[in-house]
């Protein structure tokens, strides 16, 4: 179940959010929550924490350390939060800081991030119409996933992301980095005022500095706090309830109890309806669909890290390694049983949509299309079969992953098991040709 860290309750909320409560069970988590239990809660969906005080990095810390799993997605620039203008952009909350960041959890990973400027990229700079040209937009294709067989990115073409930030990873002791989406070497950090204008002359002043930065990153291991003093005080210290000399102090994780991971994206405007959805109004019902891989990529890094954290970049290693036999049946079979209503449901959809597509286009342009009982009828229940389908779907995934933890399970107490019967069973054969030689003397 994953949750997010926000501030007040959405009003009116992204599509992606609203997609994103209909997969999962979601909880929203204040910023001022003092622990996250990763039991409850197994992944957590940082989006855009500006401001994000000391406090609240030490209890992301704390869950990360004891298990949890992180999807933080942070920017260097928020187009859409300067739009509208206290909370979080995803959830409609109007004037929130343009840029956020992690800045002591950051560093302790082993990471940095540009905050200050967006990522200029001549090689995948975007063509926004007429002679306006988004040096810092930048449609991310094939060639920029360094991860080919990745689960995450494997079936994307492309994703645009909109004045984003960049990292910069050298990862730390025991903790593994992998790149999902990475910039050319043609880039190079711009000034944010003259990037927003989409200036084409702005090419003729730009320098790439001859580096790839990561716009995706996926860090795994055993990570150490990022607060080796403990919990930092909070400023208002006067308001804090003083510790008894009769009360025990509490104790805080200092590395990881077990392997966890973090997810990190430099940009949020990439999952913001008009950068992520086509969107069509049908008699006051709206339906949207992708515009490119921006949405596909937040929940497919959700889809994994709710997963099992035993699979998570399998697929990434199979070159080097033998493939799981056994799970590629496992998703065989899913794919079997579930594709053909998938496509049916697909076929629906979109008969449904021509229909009401050829009567928009009947009406003066200016008018509202007013449908008929029977029209609205077919788009509620189009809307259910939408919502079952969906339910469906998810309920065929979340047993898959059960298989595919049951299998992890028994391999690895098979692996445990397999060596120390090895090495008696070597052992007693040892002890016969001993013994046997012994006799013959």
């Amino acid at each position: 179940s994953p949750a997010m860290m926000q501030g007040q309750r959405p009003t009116p909320p992204w599509v992606i959010y609203q997609q994103i409560k209909q997969s999962f069970d979601v909880v929203d988590i204040s910023m001022e929550a003092p622990t996250i239990d990763p039991k409850i809660v197994k992944v957590l969906l940082v989006f855009h924490p500006a401001g994000i005080t000391p406090e609240a990095e030490f209890s992301i810390d704390q869950y990360l350390l004891n298990g949890g799993t992180v999807v933080a997605c942070l920017d260097a620039y928020s187009a859409v939060a300067k739009m509208m203008g206290p909370g979080n952009p995803m959830m409609g909350q109007p004037e929130t800081p343009t840029t956020s960041t992690l800045p002591t959890l950051l560093p302790a990973w082993g990471v940095s991030f540009e905050s200050a400027k967006v990522l200029g990229d001549s090689s995948l700079a975007t063509k926004l119409g007429g002679d306006r040209l988004g040096l810092a937009v930048l449609t991310v294709n094939k060639k920029s996933m360094p991860q080919k067989d990745n689960v995450i990115t494997k079936d994307l073409e492309s994703v645009t992301m909109f004045l984003p930030g960049a990292f910069s990873v050298t990862g730390g002791a025991g903790v593994t980095a992998n790149s999902l989406l990475k910039s050319s070497t043609n880039s190079a950090f711009v000034d944010v005022l003259k990037a927003s204008q989409f200036d084409p002359s702005l090419m003729n002043t730009f320098r790439p500095g001859g580096k790839a930065y990561d716009l995706v990153t996926h860090l795994s291991g055993t990570f150490k706090t990022a607060f080796p003093d403990g919990k930092p005080k909070p400023k208002d210290a006067a308001a804090t309830p003083k510790e008894t000399k009769d009360e025990p102090a509490k104790t805080y994780l200092k590395e990881s109890t077990t392997p966890s991971n973090v997810f990190l994206v430099a940009d949020i405007d990439a999952f913001y309806d008009r950068f992520a959805y086509n969107i069509q109004n049908f008699g006051g019902t709206q339906m949207a669909s992708p515009s490119n891989g921006n949405a596909s990529l937040l929940f497919n890094i959700m889809d994994q890290a709710v997963g099992s954290k035993h699979l998570i970049g399998s697929r990434s290693r199979s070159a080097i390694r033998r493939p799981f036999t056994v799970v590629q049946q496992m998703e065989a079979d899913f794919n079997q049983t579930i594709g053909t209503k998938i496509e049916e449901f697909q076929q629906k959809q979109k008969i449904a949509q021509q229909k009401l597509s050829d009567l928009q286009a009947q009406k003066s342009r200016g008018n509202e299309l007013k449908l008929s009982p029977e029209q609205e009828a077919e788009i509620s229940k189009l809307r259910k079969e939408q919502v079952e389908y969906s339910k469906l779907i998810r309920e065929q995934e979340k047993d898959l992953r059960r298989q595919k933890d049951k299998l992890a399970g028994n391999i690895t107490l098979l692996n445990v098991a397999a060596m120390p019967s090895l090495v008696i069973i070597i052992g007693l054969l040892l002890f016969i040709q001993r013994r046997r030689a012994t006799r013959a003397r």
